[in-house]
């Protein structure tokens, strides 16, 4: 994320993305055809030597990444804001709620297509989610560049509540199939925009906190999500325990516009501040040098 140019970091990020979401939905599929041809062994073999792979070319790839110099006296001692950036609390709410939503997706979607009879279409499901997000995250993230998050996120969530609540009146195939279309350009749009967002509010030399925050928060939603959500649909059933995933997007969406969509190109905006931050650090840097 440091390298992307700044003009350019909702559109690389999302290319970041894509590539993970491929490798998601290739992956499954491979790995099916090559269970019934090559079995288990060549499987485990064959995703070791791609790890290795990966570890040689992590070990090669070189890159020049932006540094501002920070003193050393400034990490001294263990602190909780070495481990999480204060500067996302905003977006990490956000974050918490988008992936409690899409939690009840992924958590139940097989025991609920079977609950209908539509098991196959809950087979389909992610493969469509991943055609969407294959298809719409370049495009994304170069209007993320030109027109700014809100022109992005707001539709995302929007999109994510009405993904939900069609896969909760679903009764047929291509209703569920219909609701994978939303459910990605929701979910999956927010997921490597959040990050884009993430990005840009706050300084450079902690793009690495901030991420590891973003995806804390992520991960938080949708590690909880299913627990709290299975509960209530031991109480009420599938369709009202959706309704509840649909009431935490929209949620999402009024947390998103309270907490930071609405300071965006003001001069509360967040990613002004974190500019300015970089420049007085570059700017006391120099004064050292000088003095």
């Amino acid at each position: 994320a440091a390298i992307i140019p700044t003009s350019r970091r909702g559109e690389g990020i999302n290319y970041y993305g894509l590539s993970t979401s491929l490798a998601a939905a290739v992956g499954p599929f491979l790995g099916i055809l090559m269970l019934h041809s090559l079995g288990y062994d060549f499987i485990i073999a064959f995703c070791v030597a791609l790890i290795i792979l990966c570890g040689i070319g992590s070990v090669i790839m070189k890159f020049n990444e932006p540094k501002l110099g920070i003193e050393s006296e400034a990490h001294k001692g263990i602190r909780i804001s070495d481990y999480i950036e204060p500067r996302m609390n905003s977006i990490s709410l956000v974050s918490i709620l988008v992936g409690f939503a899409y939690s009840g997706v992924i958590g139940f979607m097989a025991a609920y297509t079977k609950d209908l009879d539509l098991i196959m279409a809950g087979t389909f499901f992610f493969v469509v989610y991943a055609v969407v997000i294959t298809i719409t995250r370049p495009l994304l993230g170069i209007v993320f560049d030109m027109k700014g998050e809100n022109f992005v996120l707001y539709p995302c969530f929007v999109s994510l509540a009405l993904g939900i609540f069609l896969l909760s009146i679903a009764h047929s195939t291509w209703l569920v199939l219909l609701s994978a279309v939303f459910v990605g350009l929701g979910y999956g749009t927010f997921m490597s925009n959040g990050q884009a967002v993430t990005v840009k509010i706050v300084p450079v030399h902690r793009i690495g906190v901030a991420t590891s925050t973003y995806f804390i928060a992520l991960d938080m939603g949708l590690g909880f999500g299913p627990y709290i959500l299975g509960a209530v649909k031991e109480v009420v059933g599938y369709t009202s325990m959706f309704h509840v995933s649909v009431v935490v997007a929209l949620l999402a969406l009024v947390a998103y516009y309270l907490l930071y969509g609405r300071y965006v190109g003001t001069e509360r905006d967040l990613s002004l501040k974190a500019r300015a931050e970089e420049e007085e650090i570059r700017n006391r840097k120099r004064n050292n040098k000088l003095a």
